[in-house]
């Protein structure tokens, strides 16, 4: 662009050098007039305006289509959801007052358990060999692979779902005894016969994955730890504010209901259902409330070393 520029400049002046002096013989040279120098020169200068200004208005659109994919591309880890550009963002207000209705909240029901299986209850996906790098991992270890006619690659878990499955067991351990009550059974999460089952299925090498499982008090500290560092990496900074209100016991109250600029979950979700490359984590394997006895990654392990 610079040398461009620069060739432009000097054509500019040697036209309006060759424009300034007119051969008149052998008796020397003589100046043109100043307006025919400007009329001269008019048209390379508004040349050079349009190229600039057709050159900016374009530069300006092409950023303003790319803004969003390309700053989620450089601020963001590996993922194969960003890669295939299905990452869209929405401004609203998310409602976190106290009371808010929501089929997630309260106790235990039919209902209130398929919504929260449907949020994380997922299938696993193909992580290509040349994205380990970019995940920091080493090829070096021994990870789940894919089979060759579905990728080729690795079993991934979208680290969304580990989420949403962590908080799902507090949520659990919170209402065990009124799942009980609801169901007439403890969450299977923890019933150590039932979590012990899944040694038959993928052996020696999971027992201390099973182990785990049992122990509820192990699981709950492993979600509350995996939780604080997400919320801690992410880091929200979104202002939390305070309604000065005499009616209120202390005088004031939190407005929890904050604007938030969010990916699309579901868009995220539907993604991963459409390239699912490892099958059987639905109640086949998982089935309703008995599924979430098992870690969605170590249901993933049970279903590949069933054979099933």
């Amino acid at each position: 662009m610079k040398r461009l520029l620069q060739d432009i400049r000097h054509l500019a002046y040697v036209s309006v050098q060759r424009q300034r002096y007119t051969p008149v013989g052998a008796h020397g040279w003589t100046t043109t007039s100043h307006h025919s120098l400007l009329t001269r020169t008019l048209p390379w200068f508004l040349q050079l305006l349009f190229f600039f200004a057709a050159f900016g208005l374009f530069t300006f659109r092409y950023q303003t289509v790319a803004t969003d994919q390309a700053c989620t591309l450089r601020l963001f880890s590996y993922s194969p959801v960003i890669d295939a550009g299905v990452i869209r963002y929405t401004s609203y207000n998310i409602a976190g007052d106290f009371e808010e209705p929501s089929i997630y909240r309260g106790r235990p029901t039919n209902e209130t358990e398929a919504a929260w299986e449907a949020l994380y209850m997922t299938p696993g996906i193909n992580i290509p060999q040349e994205k380990l790098p970019l995940l920091n991992k080493s090829s070096a270890v021994n990870w789940l692979r894919t089979p060759k006619d579905k990728g080729d690659g690795y079993v991934g878990y979208l680290e969304v779902f580990h989420q949403l499955h962590c908080l799902n067991m507090i949520r659990l351990k919170i209402y065990q005894k009124e799942y009980e009550e609801e169901f007439g059974y403890p969450p299977s999460q923890f019933e150590p016969e039932k979590a012990a089952v899944t040694a038959t299925h993928i052996g020696e090498l999971q027992k201390s994955v099973n182990q785990d499982v049992a122990d509820s008090t192990t699981m709950v500290d492993h979600c509350l730890e995996s939780l604080r560092l997400s919320m801690m990496c992410t880091a929200d900074v979104t202002p939390v504010m305070i309604v000065v209100d005499d009616t209120a016991p202390l005088g004031r109250w939190v407005d929890f209901t904050t604007m938030h600029k969010c990916r699309n979950f579901w868009d995220i979700r539907a993604w991963v259902d459409q390239n699912k490359r490892v099958t059987g984590l639905g109640p086949t394997v998982c089935s309703s409330h008995a599924s979430q006895a098992l870690h969605p990654i170590v249901a993933i392990l049970i279903f590949w070393g069933s054979g099933l």
